[in-house]
């Protein structure tokens, strides 16, 4: 038994048995990529991607970029042929709203 990313999951059925899997005595969530992408799934956890502050508000290509980053995470590409969850579109629009915040000097880390 082992924990793997839900990529490896997608991409080797043959080889690989997910388990439905029940967090505080709740009934038992399948693993899928609806169950992921909502945040129902419990081991399902969102891809994370860290910036240094002070050169992501000094360098207006790597705002660019990580713009360009999150704005295709949510496409339909990123599960059909990589196999990775793609970010729901309100995640989208946290991580732009954080992107901006980050290159103004204003993000605070809260959970």
């Amino acid at each position: 038994m082992g924990y793997l990313p839900f990529a490896y999951y997608t991409n080797n059925p043959d080889e690989v048995k997910a388990l439905s899997v029940s967090e505080g005595g709740s009934d038992p969530v399948e693993p899928s990529l609806e169950a992921a992408q909502s945040g129902n799934y419990p081991l399902a956890r969102p891809l994370f991607f860290y910036a240094n502050m002070n050169k992501l508000q000094e360098k207006r290509h790597l705002q660019e970029f990580i713009r360009f980053y999150i704005n295709q995470a949510d496409d339909d590409y990123i599960a059909s042929d990589i196999g990775y969850v793609p970010s729901s579109s309100d995640m989208v629009e946290q991580n732009l709203t954080n992107l901006e915040q980050g290159t103004n000097g204003n993000y605070e880390y809260s959970m």
